[in-house]
């Protein structure tokens, strides 16, 4: 049973590793793409 929580475990910080990968991504991109300029 403890072996099944670790391979759960593990899955999920996959996921959440491979999550920070796309937000850097498309942090990136946005930032690249859209300059962000107040229109005063």
């Amino acid at each position: 049973m403890t072996q099944f929580y670790a391979m759960k475990l593990r899955d999920a910080n996959k996921k959440v590793e491979n999550l920070k990968d796309e937000i850097n991504q498309l942090r990136t991109c946005n930032h690249s793409k859209y300059k962000v300029t107040p229109d005063f």
